[in-house]
C-alpha cells in the first residue's frame, strides 16, 4: 500500500475533526446531508459566497434539492441569499456572521 504524504493526512484529520465537531454541535446536528459541505465550501470560497448554480454543479445536486438546502440554511440564519439587480435569475449564497462563527467553532482543535 502506498503511503500518503503526512501533510495530506494531517489536513484530512483536521477536516474530519471539524465535521465531527460540526455534527456534534447543537446547530449542526439538525441540518440535512450536504448542508455542512455547502457551509464548509462557502467558508473556503473567496468572500464566503458562491452562486447557487456553482453549488449545484460542484455537489452534483438538482435545482430543487440545492434550493431546498439553501432555504433550510437561510432559515437557520447560516446563509443569506441574494440576487444581483442586473440578473434576477442568478442567486448568490453567502455565509452570515452566524454561519461563519459555526464554521470557526468547528475548526478549532
Amino acid at each position: 500500500m502506498r503511503r500518503r504524504p503526512t501533510h495530506a493526512v494531517d489536513e484530512l484529520q483536521v477536516v474530519l475533526r471539524a465535521l465531527r465537531a460540526f455534527r456534534g454541535g447543537q446547530e449542526g446536528s439538525h441540518l440535512p446531508g450536504y448542508a455542512e459541505q455547502i457551509l464548509f465550501y462557502l467558508a473556503a470560497h473567496s468572500g464566503g459566497a458562491a452562486g447557487l448554480a456553482e453549488l449545484r454543479r460542484y455537489f452534483g445536486l438538482g435545482t430543487a434539492r440545492a434550493s431546498r438546502l439553501c432555504a433550510i440554511l437561510r432559515r437557520a440564519g447560516l446563509v443569506a441569499l441574494s440576487r444581483p439587480l442586473e440578473d434576477q435569475r442568478v442567486v448568490f449564497v453567502g455565509l452570515t456572521a452566524k454561519g461563519t462563527r459555526l464554521i470557526d467553532r468547528s475548526m478549532r482543535p
